[in-house]
């Protein structure tokens, strides 16, 4: 943090559009950011950027076939950048300025846009093991290449934040089920709603969640079973890697917030404190831990 905790008060950065954009809408990742090198943040900002492009899809169109048509888009404007010749927009001119520096996979921007059709899909996630492979493509991959804009690139690192993003994904789903349910979405997998006795259509009526306590439990228990493995590595990550593992000190807090409300998200009061999310990101900096 280059010494320097005044963000507090005033959190900005340069790259002023698309850091604006990612403050409101993934605030906790974007505060994350402001802990690494000052040169990398903009990076870091955009690979945040695009990532909220890709996530907000699905509220922004209501069909398969008009999502399709943006994912295919967002296809488009991949190979714009990778080929040289990027969109006028502005998260395809930052990672058009990107890509070759830091020696990004393309492979690796296809597949973030190519799971993004299951969001798509009105029957949700058939078990556990297919909520991890989304969390695992999105979440996961976007920690991955994160990792490559601050250069380590050490394969322990690599599994932290691999681990890091899916279990930020998966305490990030059980926070939203109240927001999904809003909009009439289910991702909770379905088999563990079957075993609580639960239709997804039950879940998207709710406004009590007392009867999901088996369902976020064991999604729960699967990402402290990420954030703990991914620990159980610290000994071999370099120091560099932190800013990229740093929402797991949030996650952790999420999923205790949880715990305690015996697991209904609608029990959780609304916005987490911001300062004191910021308050636990520089103690967790300061003691290199995540």
């Amino acid at each position: 943090m280059d010494g320097n905790f005044g963000f507090i008060v005033s959190p900005a950065i340069d790259d002023a559009p698309l850091s604006a954009d990612v403050r409101r809408h993934d605030y906790d990742r974007y505060l994350c950011t402001l802990f690494a090198p000052r040169e990398r943040r903009a990076d870091l900002i955009a690979l945040l950027a695009f990532n909220l492009e890709l996530s907000r899809l699905r509220e922004r169109v209501t069909e398969l076939t008009l999502g399709q048509i943006r994912l295919t888009w967002w296809h488009e404007t991949i190979e714009g950048v990778f080929d040289g010749h990027p969109r006028q927009h502005p998260v395809a001119q930052s990672l058009a300025r990107m890509v070759g520096h830091y020696g990004l996979s393309r492979r690796m921007f296809e597949e973030m846009i190519d799971s993004r059709t299951k969001e798509f899909d009105e029957t949700g996630f058939a078990n556990l093991g297919e909520l991890e492979s989304f969390a695992e493509q999105t979440s996961g991959a976007l920690q991955c290449v994160s990792l490559k804009v601050l250069e380590v690139d050490e394969t322990e690192a690599v599994e932290a934040a691999r681990r890091v993003g899916l279990a930020w994904a998966l305490v990030g789903l059980c926070r939203s089920v109240p927001y999904h349910a809003r909009l009439g979405r289910v991702y909770l997998p379905r088999d563990l709603l079957a075993s609580a006795d639960l239709a997804p259509s039950a879940v998207a009526a709710m406004r009590d969640g007392s009867r999901l306590e088996p369902v976020i439990e064991a999604v729960l228990e699967l990402a402290a079973e990420h954030l703990t493995a991914a620990r159980r590595l610290k000994p071999n990550v370099p120091p560099g890697a932190l800013p990229v593992l740093l929402p797991a000190t949030l996650a952790t807090s999420y999923l205790r917030d949880l715990s305690v409300r015996k697991f209904d998200p609608f029990a959780i009061p609304g916005e987490a404190n911001p300062t004191l999310r910021q308050l636990r990101l520089i103690w967790a900096s300061w003691t290199k831990r995540y």
